[in-house]
């Protein structure tokens, strides 16, 4: 598998080339190249490695099952530290519970966001097994 070394910012409309190569090593026959936010995909890579790094032999599907996991997990922080956390909400959980209460224009504003929620502009993710 062969990358380039460019960085993109998708906020900022800049592009650079980087030292850090964008393939990460999951297992001892398992990499994986991505696409969008390098930050995002480093904090779920790490996640990744921590979780399969305890079964023995895992195949790819524990691999993409550990992935999406991981993925669903960290977008849910995101979810609460950025748009729940700062109108209230310690949790999703808490909004659904009460989000009848709420004006309407603020349920559906709250509801758009998180279901809008872009975790890091993650693209795409390529494995390579060996």
């Amino acid at each position: 598998m062969v990358t380039d070394a460019m960085i993109t910012g998708e906020q900022l409309s800049i592009e650079f080339e980087h030292r850090t190569p964008k393939i990460a090593k999951l297992t001892e026959n398992c990499i994986a190249s991505t696409a969008g936010d390098a930050l995002v995909h480093t904090e779920l890579f790490d996640a990744v490695r921590g979780e399969v790094g305890s079964l023995k032999s895992p195949s790819i599907t524990d691999i993409v099952s550990c992935i999406k996991r991981c993925f669903t997990e960290l977008r849910q922080r995101d979810i609460r530290e950025r748009i729940l956390n700062p109108r209230g909400f310690p949790d999703i959980e808490s909004f659904y519970r009460v989000q009848e209460e709420l004006v309407r224009e603020v349920a559906l504003t709250v509801h758009s966001e998180i279901d809008e929620y872009e975790f890091g502009f993650f693209k795409k993710c390529l494995f390579a097994v060996a």
